[in-house]
């Protein structure tokens, strides 16, 4: 009886046996190498007797000649739900049959850490799903007869993840075939497609894992996605002054520069002033070529000035196309039809009427309120036969000085409202009690 002890990246068959007198057995000596280099090792054959033999093995690891024709490869800028592609040769300049597979690591190493992450995720996973499971049964005792098959699947779940071989696998960039085997002195064409999902600059560094080479061959791949080139007929719209409430419409385009469809939709905007513009359509699409007519609609409750962007997303374009607003909203505006009112000489007690005309100027309707600056706060003075009547006469005269000062203009209308680009006649009727200079005329508005 005899046995064999040995280290990688030797192996025997069978490492132990059993020989009657005169009989002889083949032993098979592997070498399988996991890197290039000399290798060197004492293979130890030893009896039951205690005997040991030392046999010298010696190995030289070397790379297949085994290359690809191209290391990075730049494919075509391709429109975003279209495709292009192009194609490489993996050549076998060996006299061994070879076979590759694509993975996305540049080693072995990184390959077995991104392993560990998924089983550590679906481990992650597969807790939360017992736990839920458990709560369940805690309100449905019958379902604890389903936990041994629940454990079942998540064994499955995890041998099949620890026992998978990362190959590459990306949505955009497709290699094919993804593995292979490769004959002496032959070659082996490889296929690459790039379907850009989005308008971005693509770049992948994928592995060619193949049998009999220490490292593995780098390809390089790059690639452009282009969105749809949607763009409106101007990038700012200067709105002027509008008058506040009141409602302005405009007509922008949609023009569709590209080659494929260009599905649009507003991101609606979150701003004070931006919550004051709709548009109609929000959301659409425009064929190739084409054009398409948005109608903005604005009306602001909201003085001043004002510069709205607005943004529209672009399904296969990672920035959203921008229009910009600006203008000013202001107030009504309104004007007499004189500079002024001139009472001239008037009598002491004794009203005198003028009338003016108020003016609404601007495309919205106003509501006003009229006074007299520096007019008297007391009560309406009287007029001089209404005193003559009143035989106490305490309104008047000696008696009456030191008095709040009373009001000498009576407007009418004091206030109202004016629809949009009308007009009012104001009476304007002074009964003075005294000396009367000038006095202003002030007018407040309100929409």
């Amino acid at each position: 009886m005899s046995s064999v002890f040995f280290q990688s990246p030797f192996s025997v068959d069978p490492p132990l046996g059993t020989l009657k007198v005169g009989q002889s057995m083949q032993v098979t000596v592997e070498f399988l190498p996991k890197t290039t280099g000399d290798f060197t090792q004492d293979l130890v054959l030893q009896y039951h007797t205690g005997e040991d033999i030392y046999i010298s093995l010696c190995g030289d690891a070397v790379d297949v000649n085994v290359w690809l024709d191209k290391n990075s490869v730049t494919l075509e800028s391709t429109y975003v739900s279209m495709s292009s592609h192009c194609s490489i040769v993996i050549a076998n300049r060996s006299d061994v049959i070879v076979h590759y597979q694509w993975k996305g690591f540049a080693t072995e190493e990184e390959e077995e850490q991104q392993k560990l992450r998924n089983c550590l995720g679906r481990q992650q996973e597969e807790e939360v799903k017992t736990d839920q499971f458990l709560a369940e049964c805690n309100a449905d005792p019958t379902l604890r007869d389903h936990l041994s098959l629940l454990s079942n699947t998540f064994y499955d779940q995890q041998k099949q993840v620890q026992e998978e071989h990362v190959a590459f696998s990306d949505n955009c960039i497709i290699i094919s075939p993804p593995d292979g085997d490769i004959w002496p002195n032959s070659t082996a064409m490889v296929n690459i497609v790039f379907k850009p999902q989005e308008a971005k600059l693509y770049q992948q560094t994928v592995y060619c894992d193949v049998t009999g080479r220490e490292s593995r061959l780098p390809l390089h791949i790059k690639g452009e996605g282009i969105g749809p080139q949607l763009q409106f007929n101007f990038d700012l719209l200067d709105m002027g002054n509008i008058f506040i409430s009141s409602k302005h419409s405009y007509e922008v385009l949609l023009s569709n520069k590209g080659y494929i469809d260009a599905p649009f939709c507003l991101v609606p905007p979150t701003s004070t002033l931006g919550l004051c513009f709709s548009f109609t359509p929000s959301e659409g699409m425009v064929p190739p070529g084409a054009c398409h007519a948005v109608v903005v609609s604005f009306s602001s409750a909201t003085l001043g000035v004002f510069i709205e962007e607005i943004f529209f997303s672009v399904r296969g374009n990672p920035q959203p196309i921008t229009i910009t607003f600006r203008g000013c909203v202001i107030g009504p505006t309104f004007q007499f039809n004189v500079p002024e009112l001139n009472f001239g000489d008037v009598s002491f007690g004794f009203p005198h009427t003028l009338t003016c005309c108020l003016t609404n100027t601007s495309l919205v309707p106003m509501t006003f309120d009229l006074r007299i600056l520096g007019d008297g706060n007391g009560p309406p003075s009287i007029a001089a036969g209404d005193q003559v009547m009143d035989l106490n006469r305490t309104n008047w005269g000696a008696k009456s000085r030191g008095r709040v000062r009373p009001t000498e203009f009576t407007l009418s209308p004091s206030s109202g409202s004016i629809h949009a680009q009308g007009l009012i006649d104001i009476q304007v009727t002074l009964r003075t009690l005294g000396f009367v200079f000038g006095h202003t005329c002030c007018l407040s508005t309100v929409v």
